[in-house]
């Protein structure tokens, strides 16, 4: 179970996101592009804190881990929508919740579970 935690964490996109959102943004508002991805990782960061030192023990690793997975899929599509359709504030909320999520389930789980499980 905790190689295929670092394979979900690999594969969720996160890093596509990141990397993309100026250019996703620039093309509706140029002036928050520059920023966009610092502001994501920011998100991304704080509910990272917010989830270790809250959430882990209180819920488990599990429940978090499957919570985090099923929003982020849902919030992909939702970015998907919205590119589509191309309306901008859409985009941003859900690129916004997208990292969150990352940030708290994904990444947190990602960092602890594997080092418990695969410890010699």
């Amino acid at each position: 179970m905790g190689a295929h935690v670092i394979l979900v964490r690999q594969f969720m996109g996160a890093n596509c996101v990141t990397t993309f959102a100026g250019q996703i943004i620039a093309v509706f508002a140029p002036g928050i592009a520059t920023y966009m991805a610092l502001m994501l990782n920011a998100f991304q960061f704080l509910f990272n804190l917010i989830s270790v030192l809250f959430f882990v023990n209180r819920f488990g690793r599990r429940p978090i881990l499957m919570f985090g997975v099923f929003f982020m899929t849902l919030f992909s599509y939702a970015i998907a929508i919205s590119l589509i359709e191309q309306s901008e504030p859409p985009i941003l909320l859900f690129m916004s919740l997208y990292m969150s999520i990352n940030g708290a389930c994904i990444y947190t789980i990602g960092f602890s579970y594997p080092s418990e499980v695969l410890a010699p």
